[in-house]
């Protein structure tokens, strides 16, 4: 008789165990991604991506009582494909122009990003308005936007070729760019640890200043989420949560050689 209840709650332990199972099968945890090089507001580490806009994003998401994984989905590029098939629920951190919104939904916006000119020590420029590019040589980074304005403004009117920013430094040392465009700290991060920082300068005027917003898939089951992201997005503003995080990361980064 002892050995037949023994075996009776054995049996309804596995049901139980096989119920919770299918339950958390159907409780998908969103998937969320972002730049792999973009310090301090997104960057890779091992399979992760990580850095204040992830840290933000999780913040926000477990707040919400949503289950995420910040993971790294390759390229900058790549990372948009995923979120435009759906495969990516959400981008950490994106600047907002009519192409992407096309397949993206987007949250207020919550980092702001100066993007400036990086040129050879010596070799600088005047620079005040978009026009002064015109007739130079420049680079950029492969799949970057820089607002749609400027970037319709690049498109026309400049002769900028895209490619990593490794190589675009490599291009303004050995004097085949004039310039080169990026987002002002990811720039001289990565300036820095290549030990290159001191052989470039930054123009003074920033060719513009993005914000940053997080994006949902118009293909994602989590649409339904940017009301309630936009309240926590607009708290953590209020409470300084957002710039404590941001001068963190800031902080973790500099003299940090382990890109």
């Amino acid at each position: 008789m002892r050995k037949f209840i023994i075996a009776e709650k054995t049996v309804c332990l596995l049901i139980l165990m096989l119920l919770m199972s299918s339950l958390f099968a159907g409780e998908q945890a969103l998937i969320a991604s972002g730049h792999p090089f973009y310090p301090p507001v997104m960057w890779r580490e091992g399979d992760k991506i990580t850095g204040a806009a992830a840290e933000i994003t999780e913040a926000v998401l477990k707040d919400l009582k949503t289950p995420c994984v910040v993971k790294y989905a390759g390229s900058w590029d790549q990372v948009q494909k995923e979120a435009m098939e759906g495969k990516v629920d959400l981008i950490v951190a994106i600047y907002k122009n009519d192409e992407r919104m096309k397949y993206l939904d987007f949250s207020i916006p919550y980092i702001e990003d100066p993007v400036v000119i990086f040129v050879k020590k010596g070799k600088t420029f005047s620079f005040k308005v978009w026009e002064d590019l015109v007739g130079k040589k420049g680079v950029t980074g492969t799949g970057e936007s820089y607002g749609e304005s400027f970037d319709e403004f690049m498109n026309k009117k400049l002769s900028m070729e895209r490619i990593s920013n490794r190589d675009g430094f490599k291009k303004l040392l050995d004097g085949s760019a004039d310039y080169m465009i990026a987002g002002k700290y990811p720039g001289s991060i990565q300036a820095k640890q290549e030990g290159i920082l001191h052989e470039l300068e930054i123009l003074i005027t920033p060719v513009t200043t993005q914000q940053f917003y997080m994006a949902i898939s118009k293909k994602s089951k989590y649409t339904g989420l940017l009301p309630e992201i936009n309240k926590k997005l607009k708290h953590y503003t209020l409470n300084g949560f957002t710039e404590r995080v941001i001068f963190k990361h800031q902080l973790k980064h500099e003299g940090n050689n382990s890109f």
